[in-house]
């Protein structure tokens, strides 16, 4: 792991602690993230701010976006050449919205947040930047993320921050698919004697 990436996953181990639901602490560890709110202590006693929170939701979903992307044309099947794409959009859709708020915030565009940033300052977990892995593991993947992102958005809409909670409760709507389509997927390859083991 990088040196961004142990950070994470040091704050993570701190935070953990005090999970006693064994699912949410798997979720979380899998995307070595904190528990979205809107205080989360960092290492050095610091806070993280609602501008680091943002910023990290949103590079989650630009990446992850990313990544989906990379299966238009070639997934295993037309359908799921359709599906992955629309979710892709749906993310980068996601990732925009949260750029949006972030920007305003710091006087900037979302383009500039998105894009313009050295690759350090970026704030995603490392599950969303691994590159195209084969299709079960893409679906493990996206299992993974979806269900720890869904835990995650919970959180942010019962959040005292109107603005942030109204954002979460919209990309939830949209998540709701992206769940959907997820279980289907993980029940097929668990009922495929082949898949199963990876």
């Amino acid at each position: 792991l990088g040196e961004h990436a142990q950070h994470r996953v040091a704050l993570l181990a701190a935070e953990l602690e005090g999970i006693e639901d064994a699912r949410i602490a798997r979720c979380l560890a899998v995307l070595a993230l904190a528990p979205a709110r809107e205080v989360v202590g960092r290492a050095a006693g610091q806070i993280l701010d609602r501008l680091d929170l943002v910023l990290a939701l949103a590079d989650d979903e630009l990446i992850l976006g990313w990544r989906n992307s990379e299966w238009t044309g070639i997934a295993p099947f037309l359908e799921e050449d359709v599906a992955f794409s629309s979710i892709a959009q749906n993310e980068i859709g996601h990732a925009r919205a949260l750029y949006e708020l972030a920007a305003r915030e710091v006087g900037t565009d979302a383009d500039a947040l998105a894009f313009d940033r050295a690759p350090e300052e970026y704030r995603s977990a490392p599950l969303v930047e691994l590159r195209r892995l084969e299709w079960a593991r893409t679906i493990a993947r996206h299992w993974l993320y979806e269900t720890a992102d869904a835990i995650r958005l919970e959180a942010l809409k019962e959040s005292g921050d109107s603005e942030l909670a109204g954002i979460a409760a919209k990309i939830d709507r949209e998540e709701v698919y992206h769940r959907i389509h997820a279980e289907m997927w993980i029940d097929r390859l668990l009922a495929s004697d082949d898949a199963r083991p990876r």
